[in-house]
């Protein structure tokens, strides 16, 4: 099976909801109105009522009540309250397979997300490399482990076979898928990326993510999510994370910026515990 033909089982994942999709494509938008998103985002109860929780909790620290979508994309940002959408959206609709613990994968995505957002706001700040929008990173990063979902539910055994040598949230984890199936999670989120219609360089960096010193051409989006990945990993599996100085390099990222960020899981502040929550 290719990676291709793994959108033949697309149905096995629920439809992006439609608040999600729409934000999605806003990313090309330069002026976005605060009452049009508010009011999107209002069409879908379960997904507002959820952000108005996540606003008002203590991850950002808010010195007054947020009562309204409006008020949170005001006081939050838009980028923030999309990106919460979007993980509000993606967590909510898509079911995790037999077998495969949902609060750990969710969690590692979540803190792919926070990392690799740090990270972008490392990268913007050294110098003129390609700069990654920090919100960006933060929706790559929390798309990146999709396609895992996906590739399980269309072929189970070969990957419940790789679960043994090397666990779905391991830095190695898309090498030894590539060797084992020809593609891997990274490039199958790319996918999923486009099949839902998400922005072409979003698209982009989670395709070279799995891969990034070998993707041509080079994705600064692609390795940031890549070492967002493994931060995540670190502080999911408690391991010592084998972060790529080369890569960061070509990001403009110092090796010490990494070790001086605050843990992952502090970062994200209970972040996937409120997106769990039903």
């Amino acid at each position: 099976m290719s990676a291709e033909q793994l959108l033949t089982h697309v149905n096995k994942l629920p439809t992006v909801p439609k608040v999600v999709h729409e934000l999605m494509t806003s990313f090309q938008e330069e002026d976005v109105e605060t009452a049009r998103i508010a009011g999107l985002i209002e069409t879908d109860p379960v997904i507002s009522a959820k952000v108005l929780r996540m606003a008002n909790s203590a991850y950002f620290h808010r010195s007054r009540s947020i009562g309204s979508i409006g008020d949170a994309v005001m006081h939050l940002g838009f980028e923030r309250v999309r990106n919460l959408v979007v993980g509000c959206g993606l967590v909510g609709s898509m079911q995790t397979p037999p077998g495969m613990d949902k609060p750990t994968f969710w969690r590692h995505a979540v803190y792919t997300a926070v990392a690799s957002r740090e990270l972008a706001k490392l990268g913007s700040a050294s110098g003129p490399s390609e700069e990654v929008e920090p919100e960006m990173a933060f929706a790559a990063g929390i798309i990146y482990p999709v396609g895992e979902l996906l590739m399980r539910w269309a072929q189970p055994m070969e990957l419940f076979q790789l679960d043994g040598a090397e666990p779905y949230c391991t830095p190695a984890r898309a090498e030894a898928e590539r060797k084992q199936l020809g593609f891997d999670f990274a490039s199958t989120s790319a996918l999923l990326a486009e099949h839902w219609h998400f922005p072409e360089e979003l698209a982009a960096g989670l395709k070279a993510a799995g891969d990034p010193d070998n993707a041509e051409p080079f994705s600064a989006l692609g390795a940031i999510v890549a070492v967002g990945s493994v931060l995540a990993a670190a502080s999911v599996i408690r391991m010592e994370p084998p972060v790529n100085g080369y890569t960061l390099n070509r990001v403009g990222i110092r090796i010490d910026q990494v070790w001086s960020l605050p843990p992952i899981n502090e970062l994200s502040n209970g972040l996937e515990n409120m997106l769990l929550e039903s």
